[in-house]
């Protein structure tokens, strides 16, 4: 996969990880529901430190779902997810800036390291 399909396939990722944040920043009710079953259905799950701020979330989609990991500072800085036959882990610097890009495809797979900029500075396949 070349450096090409790696920038086209991201921003594909960095689409899931502004929509699930958005839903994260703008929900202020927090659902409770107590069945006594083991298992738990919901299409979002948000975890919260102790002082109510965002740290993770869980986030199942029609085509894919996604997996969230927020520090202290709200930045998204791991992204975990699926999409229809794509699948992509991010890893991002404490900027929020995408750093790290892995994506497999039915094409194939690619790696991408990008710099403080979020410019990519080395991939493979290249």
């Amino acid at each position: 996969m070349s450096v090409m399909a790696l920038v086209l396939i991201l921003p594909i990722l960095g689409l899931y990880i502004d929509r699930v944040w958005k839903k994260i920043t703008s929900s202020n009710q927090a659902q409770e529901a107590s069945t006594g079953l083991k298992v738990v259905r919901a299409s979002e799950f948000i975890l919260e430190s102790e002082n109510g701020k965002p740290r993770a979330g869980l986030s199942a989609f029609e085509d894919g779902a996604a997996l969230f990991l927020i520090d202290e500072n709200g930045k998204t800085r791991v992204a975990l997810a699926i999409n229809g036959q794509r699948t992509g882990l991010v890893l991002s610097d404490e900027n929020g800036k995408l750093r790290v890009g892995l994506s497999v495809s039915e094409t194939g797979s690619s790696l991408g390291l990008c710099d403080e900029n979020g410019k990519v500075i080395w991939s493979a396949p290249k």
